[in-house]
């Protein structure tokens, strides 16, 4: 592998892929086309994100109102179960993008970044 590809997941994860929407959505066109190529990359990898992270809330939400509108004990029972195990897939995927993290590690990630 060349030089640029092995580092390209560090330059990756460098990337502010929020700021890089709101730049675009401010500039508009211009935004748009001045955008480099990683932080394409990085605004794409952002959307699967939370595309994933939109279909398991879904999933999660359509399983509570299973287990709302079930009348038997045993089903409603297991139906809670899977909630709560969908709750903490959905928790874990959060916390893969930065969500959760404790305010002094992003303090951290906050300075280190200036």
């Amino acid at each position: 592998m060349n030089a640029l590809a092995d580092q390209f997941p560090t330059l990756l994860a460098t990337i502010d892929p929020v700021e890089i929407a709101s730049r675009i959505s401010i500039q508009g066109t211009r935004g748009a086309i001045g955008a480099s190529t990683i932080e394409i990359v990085a605004l794409a990898k952002h959307v699967i994100q939370l595309t994933t992270l939109a279909d398991l809330a879904f999933d999660l939400l359509t399983t509570a109102d299973l287990a709302m509108a079930e009348k038997q004990p045993e089903i409603r029972r297991s139906l809670a179960h899977a909630v709560r195990l969908k709750v903490s897939d959905l928790g874990f995927a959060l916390e893969a993008i930065g969500y959760g993290q404790d305010q002094s590690a992003q303090e951290k990630t906050d300075v280190t970044e200036d």
